[in-house]
């Protein structure tokens, strides 16, 4: 008896993860600062935190970013409905 594998069609190329994790870094990099929030998050954040929070949360592998988000991140119910404020 012969056993024949299936060849698996052509696909896209697949990216490492190196390259995905570039991509990812490229597509949320560290934007600046916003001067006008509500919260004051700029007088409770300093830029050199900022920096290290992005450098520490990119640094990790993706199961731990995902952790880390899940933990920080308050969830609400998704039929409550925010209040939308417009300027």
């Amino acid at each position: 008896m012969s056993f024949e594998m299936e060849q698996q069609p052509a696909t896209k190329h697949r990216l490492s993860l190196e390259d995905k994790l570039k991509h990812a870094k490229e597509t949320h990099s560290l934007k600046e600062p916003c001067t006008d929030c509500p919260r004051g998050c700029l007088s409770k954040i300093n830029q050199m935190r900022r920096i290290t929070i992005y450098l520490q949360y990119w640094s990790v592998l993706y199961n731990e970013r995902k952790s880390y988000s899940r933990n920080t991140v308050d969830r609400h119910d998704a039929n409550t409905k925010a209040k939308v404020i417009v300027t």
